[in-house]
């Protein structure tokens, strides 16, 4: 008898534990297309300490389990653009009653305007050994807002606001209706130049538009200079031309004159821009991006990069000799450009808006921090190189809007 009583208490006790449903999570994964926009938050430990916690609280709560164990080495997984391995595909299905796939992926859309709406899209899959017990899909749209008297991060989100809409989101994701959110941020400042900055010499410079030319003129202690004065002349276009029958390039040139009225000296600056169609898979190649520049004593080509709308350019490089180098690096997501001088940051260049919202703008100005202590002559080269970098801008939009017609 007590040996019956005993078996059964044993068999009473420990039959709950036994009968407890397990389930591995197989991927948790947040998939970018631009790591600057989204960079990876999951290097902070106290944030994904708490998304993983709300998402493994979710899919107990769903199916009503207590064990669950990660598949993946890292808690939540970053990754750069798709394809990607999704593990709940490979996995061995032998231990576990669940077997659970998280993924989220972020994006933008962008309109015609250059508005930008970005958007998570997050899917969760439940599979047993042999079917798929649940499946559900969600998204979270936003759009942000600016202060144009500020610098802006690369983000385009700060990490509060990051983590506390990818939890909303998660919440959603394992709703039983499929839903979407949708929201509107405050676009994170940078801080990283304050103390650039603050030592900085600050100059406004503001532009005026006529027709067809663009004046700059500088604002330094309540005094007005002009400075430089940018006159275009209209774009050519060399046309398609098939070769052999197996690519199309077309060609776009134009030419610009930009005069220093401190110095009188008068440059000719012809940009041009080649493109080359694959005939048969119809894939283009950007060929030829450049500057040149003339005067009666100087020559330069100066090589930029445009994305890949080409409606925007992001890097300008300028060597004036083999011992003086010039950079500018401009980023569409932010409103800053930086300067730098064999390899060594000089400027910092600060927007009235980024991207291809800049063309719009009328009468910009622009808010220029020279390093402390800037001879004469590399201010002077800064602010044709920041000339240079408009010249490119303006000369891409207009080659983006004739290659759309």
């Amino acid at each position: 008898m007590k040996r019956f009583l005993l078996i059964f208490l044993m068999a009473f006790i420990f039959t709950p534990i036994f009968s407890q449903k397990k389930a591995l999570l197989t991927d948790f994964k947040f998939i970018v297309n631009d790591t600057q926009e989204f960079p990876n938050f999951f290097d902070d430990e106290d944030l994904t300490a708490v998304i993983l916690k709300n998402g493994i609280n979710l899919i107990q709560e769903s199916l009503d389990i207590d064990t669950i164990k990660m598949h993946q080495a890292k808690e939540i997984e970053y990754r750069f653009t798709p394809p990607y391995r999704e593990n709940l595909k490979y996995v061995n299905r032998e231990s576990f009653d669940y077997y659970i796939s998280l993924i989220t992926s972020a994006g933008v859309n962008t309109s015609r305007d250059g508005i930008k709406t970005y958007v998570i899209h997050s899917k969760v899959k439940v599979e047993t050994e042999n079917d798929t017990v649940f499946i559900n899909r969600s998204k979270a749209i936003f759009t942000l807002t600016y202060d144009r008297s500020r610098l802006y991060d690369e983000a385009v989100i700060t990490k509060s606001d990051f983590q506390n809409l990818y939890i909303e989101l998660l919440e959603n994701t394992f709703a039983k209706e499929n839903s979407s959110l949708s929201t509107e941020f405050n676009k994170p400042a940078i801080s990283v130049y304050n103390g650039f900055m603050n030592k900085a010499e600050k100059v406004v410079i503001r532009q005026s538009e006529k027709l067809a030319s663009k004046q700059l003129v500088s604002e330094k202690d309540s005094i007005l200079s002009k400075l430089l004065n940018i006159k275009s002349k209209p774009m050519s276009i060399a046309g398609t031309v098939r070769i052999q029958d197996f690519a199309d390039v077309l060609k776009f040139n134009k030419e610009f004159v930009l005069k220093n009225n401190e110095t009188k000296e008068r440059l000719k600056i012809k940009g041009n821009y080649e493109e080359t169609t694959d005939y048969e898979t119809k894939i283009r190649y950007i060929k030829s991006t450049k500057l040149q520049v003339q005067n009666r004593s100087i020559n330069y080509n100066l090589e930029f990069f445009p994305d890949r709308e080409t409606s925007w350019v992001y890097t300008l490089e300028w060597d004036v000799n083999d011992i003086e180098k010039y950079e500018l690096s401009a980023n569409c997501y932010t409103n800053f450009v930086e300067i730098f001088s064999n390899g060594g940051l000089i400027a910092i260049i600060q927007l009235p808006s980024s991207g291809f919202k800049l063309q719009t703008i009328q009468n910009k100005e622009f808010v220029f921090y020279y390093r402390a202590n800037l001879t004469e002559t590399t201010k002077n080269d800064v602010n044709y190189l920041f000339a240079f970098f408009m010249i490119a801008n303006q000369f891409m939009a207009e080659v983006s809007q004739i290659r759309r017609i």
